[in-house]
C-alpha cells in the first residue's frame, strides 16, 4: 500500500524532518512544504509521525483507502503561538499528541 503524506510550512519545527513510522520501523521522512509517497509494509497495522521524542496519533491502515492522502502538522501553529506556555504544555504533558496526522 502506498500513502501520500503532505506537510505544510509552520514556524515551529520548520528546520526539522518528521519521520513517518509504523509500529516497528521508520518508513520515510518529510520536510516542510513537501509531499512524499511512502510504501507501507503489508504487515503494518498503523502509521504515525514523530519528531525527536514527540509523536502523533496513530492512523490505522484498515481505515484508509488505496489512494489515501494524509497531512502531518504540529499543533503549535499560527495564532496558538501567541498563547503563553502552550508550546510548553505540548512539550511536557502532551508529547504523544504534539503532531497531528489526519486524512485529507
Amino acid at each position: 500500500m502506498k500513502v501520500k503524506v503532505t506537510r505544510p510550512w509552520q514556524i515551529m519545527d520548520m528546520g526539522r524532518p518528521y519521520e513517518i513510522r509504523t509500529e516497528n520501523a521508520v518508513i520515510g521522512t518529510i520536510l516542510p512544504r513537501q509531499e512524499v509517497e511512502i510504501e507501507v509494509p503489508p504487515e503494518a497495522e498503523y502509521i504515525f509521525a514523530s519528531v525527536a521524542r514527540f509523536s502523533s496519533n496513530p492512523v490505522f491502515l484498515e481505515q484508509l483507502s488505496d489512494t489515501a492522502r494524509l497531512e502531518v502538522r504540529n499543533r503549535c501553529d499560527d495564532w496558538k503561538l501567541l498563547i503563553p506556555l502552550l508550546p510548553y504544555y505540548y512539550l511536557t504533558s502532551k508529547k504523544h499528541s504534539y503532531l497531528k496526522l489526519d486524512a485529507i
